[in-house]
């Protein structure tokens, strides 16, 4: 007896069509619910990181809204009371880097700061005449045997602070200078500071309360 395979195959497919489609509409859900569930279980993790960067980058006021879950709860609150800290060290950095500022400003005394390369990144304003520039490379700001070069070069060369000289400044006068190469807590060279006090300014000082 000969039976044709053509109807077996038609009986089948009828047979296997409808458990078929069930089951790509399980698949279908299945990965969805899988998809909803994860993007519900990182979210935290992905607003934390935002924060971070955020915080990375220099923003302050950077709050992040976790889920009210007891974890995650205590996770948001510890996030919050770090930016609040660096908030506040960051306040407190800006009082002092103002105040020392204003007080080197006012000094009579010449105050300037080169980095490793020789480059000018501060000068107060009794420096500034000398240097005549706000930045640039000293071997650009002055000659070669100017006092204030040689003992940056100096400084910057061995590493070593420059005990104070009395020195004669091209129209400038007497003055005290001394270099000194500032050093991170690993020992690694930031730059060195000029320092030039004024001996004119003083000796006049002197002679005045003298004479008072």
């Amino acid at each position: 007896v000969r039976i044709s395979t053509l109807l077996i195959r038609d009986k089948l497919e009828k047979q296997m069509r409808t458990p078929l489609i069930t089951a790509a509409i399980a698949i279908a859900l299945a990965v969805f619910v899988a998809m909803l569930l994860a993007q519900l279980t990182l979210r935290p993790i992905h607003m934390i990181r935002t924060g971070l960067a955020r915080l990375g980058r220099g923003e302050l006021d950077v709050k992040v809204d976790l889920p009210e879950d007891a974890e995650l709860a205590d996770l948001g609150d510890s996030f919050k009371a770090v930016s609040a800290r660096l908030a506040a060290d960051r306040e407190e950095l800006e009082g002092q880097r103002a105040t020392l500022e204003s007080v080197v400003d006012n000094l009579e005394d010449a105050v300037a700061l080169f980095s490793p390369a020789g480059m000018l990144l501060f000068a107060n304003p009794a420096m500034q005449p000398v240097l005549n520039a706000e930045s640039g490379p000293i071997d650009q700001l002055l000659p070669p045997d100017h006092p204030y070069r040689v003992a940056v070069e100096s400084a910057l060369s061995t590493r070593a602070s420059l005990q104070p000289a009395n020195v004669q400044v091209p129209g400038g006068g007497q003055r005290l200078v001394a270099a000194h190469p500032v050093e991170d807590a690993d020992g690694d060279l930031l730059g060195v500071m000029l320092v030039a006090r004024n001996l004119t300014y003083l000796s006049q000082v002197e002679s005045t309360l003298s004479y008072s």
